[in-house]
């Protein structure tokens, strides 16, 4: 289990669940080399300043629930690209 507080997290796989700041316990669903691949696929919801050495965890909506005014979401592992 991996959380924003863990002093030397391992890098989550998916299947892991982690606990992000703004989304309480998620499962990884997919993991991307960048941020285009990522973006190509829905995911563009930041999960807040969780990151995990070059990775960083993003979601995408899949479903609203109109009658309880939620969105169940899908998260995925992305590699940051580096800079220079």
């Amino acid at each position: 289990m991996h959380t924003a507080e863990s002093a030397t997290p391992e890098i989550p796989k998916i299947g892991d669940r982690i606990e992000p700041p703004r989304f309480g316990f998620v499962a990884i669903a997919a993991a991307f080399e960048n941020m285009e691949a990522a973006r190509q696929n829905g995911y563009t919801e930041t999960t807040g300043d969780y990151m995990i050495e070059t990775f960083r965890i993003y979601g995408k909506p899949i479903e609203f629930h109109k009658s309880y005014g939620t969105t169940r979401m899908e998260f995925a592992l992305v590699k940051l690209e580096k800079n220079g």
